[in-house]
């Protein structure tokens, strides 16, 4: 039930190709600004993004990593982070973790549905924790964080979700890096499935949000930013999360 090296290796090859892909798409983009955040060296690529959106955007990974760095977590991540921002439309915010040598490269996109108020609105609570999405998408924690946060000055809601959003992609990396065996396992459809029943993190991810119940990696990344935004969860999400290697 978990990876091998070569099975790593080859993930992380194919990781490196779909960030070509998505690299294509972005196109008239800056050439990469290197920041320190809270001791993670971020390289930035941005284009096609109004300067005010960039700022906001910057302030929302500042945050991101603040939170993260508190958690121990700049220990674990000591190569370079490659985040690309941008407007253009199919850009999504994904989290990439490989090279054409089978290296733990980290790419992340930051498409327009991070900053623009593109949230997935309520349309009922039922058994899942933050309710289910009226439509579309599911709802993450990114949507519960922008419910419940307050409306003063500024965008601070989407300030909050834009920040949530930066902490569940490295939930993604930062769950390949604490455990890569697990986490290519769960890559594969027809690997994931013995982790159902083991696990149990399709009954715990009701607590969690309805986005965590689309797949086991989404319960990973959705509890991680539960859990750093200082939520609490029941011994059964925590042991389903450890079972399944969360960072």
């Amino acid at each position: 039930m978990v990876a091998t090296a070569a099975d790593m290796a080859r993930g992380r090859q194919h990781a490196a190709t779909e960030v070509v892909a998505e690299r294509a798409l972005c196109t008239g983009m800056h050439a990469g600004e290197t920041k320190n955040m809270h001791g993670f060296t971020i390289v930035l690529h941005y284009g096609h993004i109004s300067s005010s959106e960039k700022k906001k955007l910057l302030k929302a990974m500042d945050d991101a990593f603040r939170i993260l760095h508190a958690g121990g977590y700049h220990a674990t991540i000591t190569t370079h982070i490659d985040i690309y921002l941008t407007d253009v439309t199919g850009v999504r915010n994904i989290a990439f973790v490989g090279d054409a040598a089978g290296g733990q490269a980290i790419t992340i996109f930051l498409g327009p549905r991070v900053h623009h108020n593109q949230r997935a609105q309520k349309n009922s609570g039922g058994a899942v924790e933050g309710g289910i999405s009226a439509g579309g998408r599911a709802r993450g924690i990114a949507d519960h964080t922008y419910d419940g946060t307050s409306v003063w000055f500024g965008n601070p809601k989407q300030l909050a979700m834009s920040t949530a959003v930066v902490i569940h992609e490295m939930g993604h990396v930062l769950h390949e890096y604490s455990s890569p065996g697990i986490f290519w396992d769960l890559k594969v459809e027809a690997s994931a499935a013995p982790y159902n029943a083991a696990t149990g993190w399709p009954a715990a991810s009701l607590e969690v949000s309805q986005y965590a119940t689309t797949n086991a990696m989404e319960f990973v990344a959705e509890t991680f930013t539960g859990i750093q935004l200082g939520k609490t969860y029941s011994p059964t999400v925590m042991a389903a999360y450890a079972a399944l290697g969360g960072p």
